[in-house]
């Protein structure tokens, strides 16, 4: 299966309505945290970071529910881990892919989440990403475009996680990275202001 068609499975086409809705709801975000940033409670690098996380997750809301073809009923899910079990029956079939991309789909949500609202704190970071999943599968259970399951919950936190290790790791090999650069600078500081007294 390639990414086309992947595209067409899961993301269907948008509405002028949901594209018109996006920019509207994204124009008020922006200038509240463009507000922000001119007042100085926000960085211009933690703004851009922060829209990121709007566009993702309006996209991620529009595609997974709004954009979908209404069900004559209600479609629901509340056995825990039933992907993995249907995924021993049929071990062929879409089901690892689909846990795949439920992982995926919040990552970047890890990623941005912290940097935009310097949040070290995981187990902030991992409620937030839970409540937008949450949303998610509340508003297809109750518009009916959709399966409303606690295994994409539990999926899309994993994948918030992930990716709050990722930048964390990689803020914390920059930090690291940036204090032997001082402590170097420091000792040949050091060294010299000994060799110049010595002279």
């Amino acid at each position: 299966m390639d990414i086309i068609e992947l595209w067409r499975i899961y993301w269907p086409s948008w509405t002028p309505a949901t594209i018109a809705a996006g920019f509207v709801f994204g124009g008020l975000f922006g200038f509240c945290l463009l507000y922000r940033t001119v007042t100085g409670k926000m960085r211009p690098f933690q703004f851009f970071c922060a829209m990121m996380l709007y566009t993702w997750l309006y996209w991620v809301f529009a595609s997974t529910v709004f954009c979908r073809t209404e069900y004559s009923e209600y479609h629901y899910s509340l056995k825990l881990f039933w992907s993995y079990e249907f995924m021993r029956a049929y071990p062929h079939s879409y089901m690892l892919q689909e846990i795949v991309l439920n992982i995926l789909m919040l990552l970047p949500v890890g990623v941005l989440f912290p940097v935009a609202f310097d949040c070290r704190k995981i187990s902030v970071t991992a409620l937030f990403g839970f409540l937008c999943s949450t949303g998610i599968e509340l508003l297809q259970l109750f518009t009916k475009r959709g399966l409303f399951e606690w295994d994409d919950m539990f999926h899309n936190t994993v994948g918030v996680i992930i990716g709050y290790l990722i930048v964390t790791g990689a803020m914390k090999m920059s930090e690291g990275g940036q204090s032997i650069g001082m402590k170097k600078s420091a000792s040949s500081f050091r060294i010299h202001g000994r060799d110049d007294r010595a002279a």
